[in-house]
């Protein structure tokens, strides 16, 4: 296997055969192949959706490789740190190469915040930036790019609560969402802290704000 970081490499070879029949295992390698042709030039978007849709046909792990480098070509570095952890969290993944991608994953986590939202309420449902997240009344933790994001907490039959969070490269922010009256429900949270063992929570936001790649053989 060459350098994660650089260019993709061809798709594997051989495969579980739990994971899928040959021709699906066929199918995912030209897709793998074709999302290599996109890498090269310099059509990450596109090799990223090749890629994707081959781990979707072929779980082999290594496909993650090939996610995880063109997200972070893309600049998606929250997306391909989480990428490589899902490829180190694999029983499939290669031992000898964890201390190579526990590197990648902590060079790529000084470049992006981190942001726990804890769910005061079992039937309240969480948005992140537009998206679902975790279940209802679950905890979250999520690596973010830099800059402000929006988490909406959801629970039927009261006024969404809206927080918007500033995150930092480098920081730990902690967002207690809880239901609040509708003139509370939209603020602005930027207490954070840098990485370590020490944590801060923000419960109660200071001020208030307008609404607004790879597979080897």
């Amino acid at each position: 296997l060459g350098q994660p970081q650089s260019r993709p490499q061809a798709g594997p070879k051989g495969g579980n055969p739990a994971l899928s029949d040959e021709a699906t295992e066929k199918e995912a390698k030209s897709l793998v192949n074709e999302g290599r042709q996109k890498y090269d030039e310099g059509d990450y978007v596109s090799a990223l959706d090749k890629f994707r849709v081959a781990y979707q046909k072929w779980s082999d792990p290594r496909i993650l490789i090939n996610i995880g480098t063109t997200l972070k070509g893309l600049g998606r570095n929250a997306e391909a740190a989480d990428t490589y952890s899902a490829y180190l969290a694999d029983p499939g993944t290669d031992p000898k190469r964890r201390a190579e991608f526990e590197k990648l994953i902590s060079d790529l986590d000084a470049k992006v915040g981190r942001l726990r939202i804890e769910v005061a309420d079992s039937a309240m449902r969480v948005r992140l930036d537009g998206n679902i997240v975790g279940e209802p009344g679950q905890s979250i933790s999520k690596r973010l790019e830099p800059g402000l994001h929006t988490v909406i907490g959801e629970k039927g039959g009261t006024p969404p609560v809206v927080r918007r969070v500033e995150i930092t490269a480098s920081t730990n922010s902690v967002l207690k969402l809880e239901v609040t009256p509708p003139q509370a429900s939209t603020a602005l949270v930027t207490n954070t802290i840098a990485f370590g063992p020490s944590s801060s929570t923000a419960s109660a936001p200071p001020s208030v704000a307008p609404s607004s790649p790879t597979a080897s053989t």
